[in-house]
């Protein structure tokens, strides 16, 4: 009998639900699932990943969703969070109200690329 492959998203989830339990993490960890599996649209992703940055988690699980947060922040799809936050190297991500107005990462930011 031939064992089946274990997926990327297990060892994401493994980190993620260990950390620390509660029902905002376990929403986030089936968020995780949907989005690795190709379930979320480009709203929902969108979404998705501004949760991700409110709460911080974008820069403490695996670097591929710090990556994809920070391009969605310069592409003007997401702003920074409402407050500052220390990632899994010790660098601080500014609050959104913490860069200039219409640099990106603030609310100016996003509301231009809306509109544009």
């Amino acid at each position: 009998m031939e064992s089946a492959a274990v997926p990327d998203t297990f060892y994401h989830l493994t980190y993620f639900t260990m950390s620390s339990f509660s029902s905002a993490n376990t929403s986030t960890a089936i968020s995780i699932i949907d989005f690795e599996s190709g379930y979320l649209n480009e709203s929902e992703t969108i979404e998705f990943f501004q949760d991700l940055i409110d709460t911080g988690q974008a820069w403490k699980i695996n670097g591929s969703y710090g990556r994809q947060a920070m391009a969605m922040i310069r592409s003007g799809q997401c702003m920074l969070g409402p407050v500052g936050h220390t990632d899994a190297y010790g660098n601080y991500v500014p609050a959104r109200d913490e860069v200039v107005a219409g640099a990106p990462g603030s609310t100016e930011f996003v509301l231009n690329h809306l509109d544009g």
